[in-house]
């Protein structure tokens, strides 16, 4: 299992990031992170889901806007009977753009 968690890694960063995220002559750095929250919320992964909220609002996108986003991506996962109750299915007022200190 150690092994099939660096291929994955690997597969993640290089592939996946490195290769279709990143190419930004395809689709925007804004279309990107509504593509990647739509996909991290509906697997309920809180902390992914704040870091690409904040990258959202990073890239100039405003609270309301990130909002709609969000509730667009709360209507289509209730429509496919997600639950959208977890802790990823946060609010886009609640996350700061400043990374937090640990």
């Amino acid at each position: 299992a150690e092994c099939l968690r660096w291929y994955f890694h690997w597969l993640e960063e290089r592939v996946v990031y490195g290769m279709f995220l990143s190419d930004a002559r395809v689709i925007s750095q804004v279309e990107n992170e509504v593509m990647v929250i739509a996909g991290i919320m509906c697997q309920d992964l809180p902390g992914p889901t704040m870091w690409h909220i904040r990258g959202l609002r990073r890239l100039g996108v405003d609270v309301e806007s990130a909002e709609a986003i969000l509730e667009c991506v709360r209507i289509v996962a209730r429509w496919a009977e997600r639950d959208t109750t977890g802790r990823a299915w946060m609010r886009a007022a609640d996350v700061s753009i400043e990374e937090e200190k640990a």
